[in-house]
């Protein structure tokens, strides 16, 4: 819903900025994701050249790196490569869970392997929120800006994320898509330095003044199964570095809500 944003993002952001060095990183990150399978294989390789189109040298990213840390000047390239119009064609080749798993692996290459960057960037590239109120006593309603998008670029980057991620999303248009900004930001909060335990108390806390403080919040059951769904994946990461996310994208939500 358009209330709802994923509240331990904040927190960690002001708690872990700068990035600790990462538990794992992939050194062989430029290899392919998918290079066992034909159609994802190509659907990567067509990701693959979106991102080198808009990582070459220009004037605008010039001047981002400049003005800009570079964990956002990648996290606004990953954004545009999902509004290119080359993204249509990997859209159309995979399923929502294959493209959750390809999205973030972009996001792994563009950081060179370090896998909690990877997690930050994917959760900054599918933010489905332009913009947070907050319920501020005697000010009234403040709003903070979540992207440097335009509106109109903001709207058409959520249109084309997965959104049909469960055996139980919702059949409306907006599916299931609002799940991925908890599910990678959890996933960051639980690789980090504070682990699970800060996750989870990072997620309950804003969770719980989500309904109070933010215009439109609400406590939602499903947000918190989504949170879950993340550290459980982050925990899987610290193992086996080459997990994918579409694993634990998978049967019904309200499922797994337990440790």
């Amino acid at each position: 819903m358009r209330g709802r944003i994923f509240r331990g993002l904040i927190i960690g952001t002001i708690l872990f900025a700068g990035f600790a060095h990462p538990l794992y990183s992939l050194h062989d990150a430029e290899r392919f994701f998918s290079d066992r399978d034909p159609v994802l294989l190509h659907a990567e390789q067509v990701l693959g050249a979106i991102r080198e189109s808009y990582h070459r040298f220009s004037v605008l990213r010039a001047v981002r790196e400049v003005a800009l840390p570079s964990f956002l000047v990648d996290a606004l390239e990953l954004q545009a490569m999902i509004r290119d119009d080359r993204f249509k064609t990997v859209r159309a080749l995979v399923t929502d869970g294959e493209l959750v798993d390809l999205l973030y692996w972009q996001a792994v290459i563009m950081s060179d392997g370090d896998i909690r960057r990877g997690l930050f960037l994917t959760t900054l590239a599918v933010m489905d929120h332009w913009r947070l109120g907050i319920r501020a006593p005697l000010v009234g309603i403040i709003w903070l800006p979540l992207s440097l998008e335009t509106n109109d670029e903001f709207r058409l980057r959520v249109s084309r994320l997965p959104k049909r991620l469960f055996s139980d999303t919702p059949s409306d248009s907006s599916g299931d898509r609002d799940k991925l900004q908890h599910f990678f930001g959890s996933a960051y909060l639980t690789y980090g330095p504070g682990g699970r335990e800060f996750a989870d108390i990072a997620g309950e806390f804003v969770e719980w003044g989500e309904s109070i403080f933010v215009v439109g919040g609400v406590n939602d059951p499903r947000d918190v199964a989504a949170n879950r769904r993340g550290e459980a994946f982050a925990k899987r990461l610290i193992e086996d570095p080459e997990t994918r996310p579409s694993s634990f994208l998978q049967g019904e939500l309200k499922e797994q809500t337990s440790h």
